[in-house]
């Protein structure tokens, strides 16, 4: 028997993506200034939980035949997806943590050799 553990992470998420940020070098009536770039959402995460995956190996016939049996159930939460926002704010969407998904099964090759 055994059994693991996986993390599921965000890839592409910066390490500012919770932040609201401001970039200087915008022009506003001949008068430099800042403008927003990015909105803030701080309760934006980024790290869904471990998920567990439990198993078994059984080999038979002096190892020439082997079975490997794997159960597995993760129901994820909170995936990062890009949420549309009026466009009157001055931007189009917003990372938000809305997304779920579930995956469930049995996987169980055998190998003849």
């Amino acid at each position: 028997m055994r059994a693991s553990f996986g993390i599921t992470g965000n890839d592409g998420i910066s390490d500012f993506a919770s932040l609201g940020l401001y970039e200087g070098g915008y022009n506003y009536g001949g008068n430099s200034g800042t403008a927003p770039t990015q909105l803030p959402n701080p309760d934006l995460n980024g790290k869904p939980p471990p998920r567990p995956d439990i198993g078994l190996d059984i080999s038979v016939a002096d190892n020439r035949v082997n079975l490997t049996a794997d159960l597995y159930y993760n129901h994820t939460k909170d995936l990062l997806l890009e949420r549309p926002i009026p466009a009157s704010s001055g931007f189009y969407t917003i990372s938000s943590n809305i997304g779920t998904m579930e995956n469930k099964g049995v996987e169980t090759p055998v190998e003849y050799g």
